[in-house]
């Protein structure tokens, strides 16, 4: 039997309320009782209580605090680190504020229940100041809330007294984001190295719109934002809402850190003598961010990139963005510029380029220099609903009777029900306040990244909004019981020698650009046999490859053992942590991994003799490995030689048809796409350009009909086709095309095929886009339906066997990981 305490037994009191029909504020979801708990175990509150040896209650708020839950939690928490059940201290310590009348009443009565009836609940607007009850700004330690959001056409309502946000001129009239002004009232209300739990929907991570924009600004000019914990669908049961926690600590101050990081940006923008000072180190930091040098940055910032626009594709994007403003445009058409000289004209322009990137630079390192020294932590709930009720340890039920929260296992994997548990989710959080790695095993590597906090901005365009972006990969991270050491301390680690592919001359010796596979040939090598090469740029940067011939590495990074390390154990341990290698991506203009990252990748220090072993071992997997590689491409040939024999050419006998009759096709274009539609807790996936792997998941259907199969082709980009079976949803954006047949006339597995060579026959590519009229002028040949079956029984059998080879290409992945878990964990 599982027994409630007194805030348990309210909360599922009103839970079941809620379900019939008792709503809370506009906008505002409920906050499960698990939820609740998990907060508070995350905040590192046995520290804060217990400084430096003396016990203090912190003052503690919630500004919309509903029912009263975070509240009884606060009691109850703060209580179980001084040990004591005398809660006297609560009526200068605990205060919470509801604008609903009936909610306060709530509220106090459940403070009441639980022997904290001395409370300050306050029936009031939680953006509003209260002096004669010191409700002040500055003045609380810990604000845990779950404030309102989306409400619509709030602003006209708002009465403000005691207090001004700056947010609220950056909402229009009919807007609906009131949260965004909440997350600025965290800020007014917290102390120096206050600490804030606060939860606001996913939107406020993305949302481009200027207070959502200004939100983020505020949260990364006060606090240190230590962990985001993002929440499914299933969490906040009817609302379907999905849900961040952002976990905060406010700088401490004065000085405040965004007025000496304006002395820095200023001295790197005015090119000032910064050697030796922080200022260096920032800007260090950020060029090697962008994949820029000082000299390509600096003839930006002076201008002078103008006289060479080719010479840096980042510089290159400010000089487009910069012919195209309204206000260049505008300037140009005005009298006053046209009675100027040519040349007072190519003056003033060039000075008000150099201006137009001071600006844009000013504002990107202002923010750099705010986040890239700091870390925060990623928890992610799994997508699959079976998975999130283990994850969340409960789940909701609409059962007649039974309405509400129904715990199937006390805490999941949040939390434990013993307060500050280490092997939960909730210590990494902890841990997070104290930059203190937390090993939380299977659940560390499953759901729990680390990431620099400067990594969640994309500082590469000239657009920037501060958009935090979670999908940000873990730094690498690796255990064994071995000492743990950098690979450039048993390395030699050097970048390629970039070559045209003018220069590339006839020879014998491959010249290795991408890394994945060489790209020319050359009669000199600049490696010997024997050596790593790492791909340095394009969507394969981070590959992995082993060259045991002398070869020419290109745009590549090479790594050659030293110290009594083998280069073979090397690659095999590189290849083990590939998926984390491919983490180290970054820059401006396409994905980079640059040398001094992999100077820095982690590996154990393993004497020579265990370094044997597992080359020997992984030698028996490499042959399995290019066999099934084999298999794979004789297959494919196979599926090829299907096809020819049945002489589908242009100049065969078989009649054509078109993909525009409509007897047999039907072809339609999917919708555009917004990035804050998306979620990876959704369950739909969503196919761009790229028709071979789904780029996010949604929560909404275009197509209503699934019965039949689908044929997808990619508008834009390299022609590529994919075939979705029946019964299969998913989500088309307008770069993808979808195409139907008559299943009683045509197979569409064998129309796949004849749509991809129809393509490749009219060259679609990214400059000849496969529009649908194009698509509908394709022919392909009018092959009965038999003839059809029997191919594709044929062609079916071959991709079961490359399907089947393709497993065991990842299961030999990943026995490489079990073979070096044996020998180094």
């Amino acid at each position: 039997m599982v027994y409630l305490s007194k805030h348990q037994f309210l909360g599922d009191l009103f839970e079941q309320l809620l379900n019939k029909g008792f709503k809370q504020n506009e906008g505002q979801f409920f906050t499960p009782i698990p939820i609740t708990r998990f907060i508070w175990d995350s905040l590192p509150l046995r520290e804060y209580v217990n400084n430096g040896g003396s016990l203090r209650h912190p003052k503690i708020i919630d500004y919309a605090c509903g029912a009263g839950h975070f509240l009884t939690e606060a009691v109850e928490a703060v209580n179980s680190v001084i040990k004591s059940d005398n809660n006297d201290w609560v009526r200068d310590y605990i205060y919470g504020i509801e604008k609903d009348y009936r909610l306060a009443r709530v509220a106090k009565i459940s403070m009441f229940m639980n022997g904290a009836g001395e409370s300050n609940i306050i029936f009031g607007d939680g953006l509003e100041n209260s002096p004669e009850k010191k409700i002040i700004n500055g003045s609380f330690d810990i604000l845990v809330t779950n404030p309102p959001y989306s409400v619509s056409a709030f602003k006209s309502h708002l009465k403000l007294k005691n207090n001004t946000l700056t947010l609220l001129d950056r909402i229009s009239n009919d807007g609906g984001d009131i949260e965004t002004l909440f997350v600025e009232r965290i800020a007014q209300l917290l102390k120096p190295q206050g600490l804030a739990a606060v939860i606001l929907p996913v939107s406020i991570l993305t949302n481009g719109s200027g207070s959502y924009v200004g939100a983020r600004e505020t949260i990364f000019k006060n606090f240190h934002l230590h962990s985001i914990v993002l929440f499914g669908s299933k969490t906040f049961g009817a609302t379907g809402t999905n849900t961040a926690i952002l976990f905060l600590e406010k700088y401490n101050e004065p000085p405040k850190p965004g007025d000496l990081v304006e002395d820095s940006v200023e001295a790197i923008l005015n090119r000032a003598n910064i050697e030796n000072w922080l200022d260096d180190k920032i800007l260090e930091a950020y060029l090697l961010c962008l994949g820029l040098s000082k000299e390509e940055y600096y003839s930006l910032l002076d201008g002078s990139v103008l006289k060479d626009r080719e010479k840096s594709k980042y510089a290159s994007m400010y000089i487009a963005a910069f012919e195209s403003s309204t206000e260049l445009i505008s300037r140009k058409k005005a009298k006053s510029f046209q009675k100027q000289t040519d040349e007072e004209k190519q003056h003033e322009i060039f000075n008000r380029f150099v201006g137009f990137v001071k600006n844009l630079e000013r504002e990107k390192l202002f923010y750099f220099a705010l986040t890239y020294d700091k870390q925060t932590v990623i928890i992610a709930s799994p997508d699959d609903n079976t998975e999130q009720k283990t994850f969340l340890g409960y789940e909701w039920s609409n059962r007649k009777g039974s309405e509400g929260i129904k715990i199937t296992n006390a805490g999941g994997l949040l939390y434990a029900p013993e307060r500050w548990s280490n092997n939960t989710i909730s210590a990494a959080i902890r841990n997070a306040f104290y930059n203190i790695a937390w090993e939380g095993t299977e659940l560390n590597s499953k759901y729990v990244k680390y990431v620099n906090t400067s990594d969640f901005l994309d500082f590469s365009r000239e657009k920037f909004d501060k958009a935090i972006k979670t999908a940000v990969e873990k730094q690498i991270a690796i255990t064994s019981k071995y000492a743990i050491i950098k690979l450039r301390d048993v390395a030699i680690i050097q970048k390629g020698q970039s070559i045209t592919s003018a220069q590339c001359k006839k020879g014998n010796i491959k010249v290795v650009a991408g890394g994945i596979d060489f790209a020319c040939y050359h009669d000199t090598a600049n490696r010997d046999a024997n050596v790593i090469t790492i791909s340095a740029s394009g969507a394969n940067a981070g590959f992995v490859n082993y060259w045991n011939e002398p070869i020419f590495a290109s745009d590549c990074t090479t790594i050659i053992g030293t110290n009594g390390f083998s280069t073979e154990f090397i690659f095999n341990y590189l290849k083990g942590i590939q998926s984390q290698i491919f983490y180290l991506q970054k820059g401006a203009a396409q994905p980079h991994v640059y040398p001094k990252d992999i100077e820095t990748i982690p590996i154990p220090n393993v004497p020579p003799d265990i370094q044997r072993y597992v080359i020997e071992e992984c030698k028996k997997v490499d042959a399995e490995y290019n066999n099934s590689r084999i298999t794979i491409e004789s297959h494919q040939h196979k599926i090829a030689e299907v096809f020819d024999a049945l002489q589908i050419t242009n100049t065969s006998n078989w009649t054509r048809i078109k993909f525009s009759n409509n007897q047999l096709f039907t072809i339609l274009i999917g919708k555009r796409v917004l990035s804050n539609e998306m979620n990876s807790n959704y369950d739909i996936p969503v196919y761009s350009a790229n028709v071979k792997e789904p780029f996010g998941k949604i929560n909404k259907l275009l197509i209503d009909d699934f019965t039949k199969g689908s044929i997808l082709w990619g508008i834009d980009g390299d022609w590529m086709v994919n075939y979705i079976p029946a019964n299969t949803p998913f989500y088309p954006t307008d770069h993808c095309g979808v195409l139907r047949v008559d299943e009683t006339k045509m197979n569409p597995h064998f129309v796949m095929f004849m749509l991809e060579m129809a393509g490749k026959q009219a060259a679609f590519n990214r400059s000849n886009r496969a529009s649908i009229d194009r698509i509908k002028s394709l022919t392909i040949p009018n092959i009965p339906l038999d003839v059809q079956n029997m191919a594709m029984t044929e062609v079916e059998e071959y991709e079961t066997i490359i399907n089947e080879a393709k497993a065991r290409m990842n299961l030999c992945i990943e026995q490489k990981k079990v073979i070096l878990d044996k020998y180094l964990r």
